[in-house]
């Protein structure tokens, strides 16, 4: 899943209740946090995200071979 989809899921969250503030309470966040993560400037913690149902997953890929300078 990308970010564009993240946020949208987190929005759709926020718009089942009737303010941001209302959303972030019951997320166990500040209304400021909240809004920072709508607006991309900070990363939902996983309280948050679980609270979507949705888990962090890091992936590692193998990355292209550049000459060392």
């Amino acid at each position: 899943m990308n970010e564009a989809k993240l946020l949208e899921l987190i929005k759709r969250f926020v718009e089942k209740h009737e303010t941001q503030r209302a959303a972030a309470s019951a997320l166990g966040i500040s209304p400021q946090y909240l809004s920072d993560i709508l607006s991309a400037r900070r990363p939902p913690t996983d309280s948050v995200l679980a609270a979507i149902r949705i888990e962090r997953v890091t992936t590692y890929r193998k990355a292209k071979l550049t000459a060392v300078v």
